[in-house]
């Protein structure tokens, strides 16, 4: 978030100093263009993380219904295939709800993670 916040002001600074480096007009074009390609390619990869985030969670759902389903109805290898499976999971869902935590990770990953029990 604060990569995009810094590159607007950029294109916003740039625009505005145009008006007082009229004598050096490429580097002016140079910084603004480059800002607009950055902004640009930012909010895409945002877009295409965040997507990928929110099938995260969903896949997390479907594995839990998946688990619940296959203990009512198991031996004794199915049982240890589905604690490796939630310790898998549980991995997961904590590295996600610890970079949901850092300030610089937080704009990514969904605050949803944050309500998501841990499997048990």
């Amino acid at each position: 978030m604060w990569i995009l916040i810094f590159f607007l002001v950029i294109v916003i600074i740039g625009t505005y100093l145009h008006k007082f480096l009229w004598r050096f007009p490429d580097l002016i074009v140079f910084i603004w263009t480059y800002s607009c390609v950055l902004v640009f390619f930012i909010i895409i990869f945002w877009i295409l993380f965040c997507t990928e985030q929110k099938s995260e969670i969903n896949q997390f759902y479907t594995t839990r219904n998946s688990i619940e389903r296959a203990r009512e109805k198991g031996d004794y290898l199915e049982k240890a295939a589905i604690q490796l499976k939630i310790i898998e999971t549980n991995q997961w869902l904590a590295n996600k709800k610890y970079y949901n935590s850092v300030w610089f990770f937080d704009f990514f990953i969904p605050d949803e993670v944050d309500d998501i029990d841990f499997l048990r």
